[in-house]
């Protein structure tokens, strides 16, 4: 157990992911590197006697930074990953949000204020924001907004 203690306490999760990035040549931003430094500075470690396991949580990491893309601004802008480029409000602008901002809580803000500078004057939020901006056709509504800034603002997410 004494062993597994000193392997956290040298770990570099972010060194650990850019290596997976490296090997298996994923496309990460400055952003989603950004994020890696974040991510690296909330103490979260993993260690495990199986080498696969701890190279499979580096690879998740790593995959992780590839869903940081750039805003229409051009700030950091947590996406789903995969086939949908872009931040839903029904879950990576809610829940998923949520959960990431007990790791890089400035990742999650910056993804969570989004959806407020979109805002329209009339005050609908945007269903989606892509890079190419938001996007108001439709209402989709999974995990309430609202609460997941409750848990924000109230730290109970940390």
């Amino acid at each position: 157990m004494s062993e597994m203690i000193q392997e956290l306490s040298r770990q570099d999760p972010a060194a650990s992911a850019r290596a997976a990035i490296r090997t298996e040549q994923m496309p990460v931003s400055e952003l989603g590197q950004g994020l890696l430094e974040e991510f690296g500075r909330s103490g979260v470690r993993f260690a495990s006697s199986d080498p696969a396991l701890t190279q499979r949580y580096a690879r998740a990491l790593a995959k992780l930074a590839t869903c940081v893309l750039p805003s229409p601004e051009g700030r950091p802008m947590l996406i789903e990953g995969g086939a949908y480029q872009g931040c839903w409000l029904e879950s990576t602008g809610t829940i998923n949000n949520e959960l990431l901002s007990r790791f890089c809580p400035n990742l999650a803000t910056e993804t969570f204020r989004l959806f407020a500078r979109h805002a329209r004057t009339d005050g609908l939020i945007p269903y989606k924001i892509l890079a190419g901006g938001p996007a108001w056709r439709q209402i989709q509504m999974v995990t309430p907004l609202a609460l997941s800034l409750i848990h924000i603002s109230q730290g109970i997410v940390r």
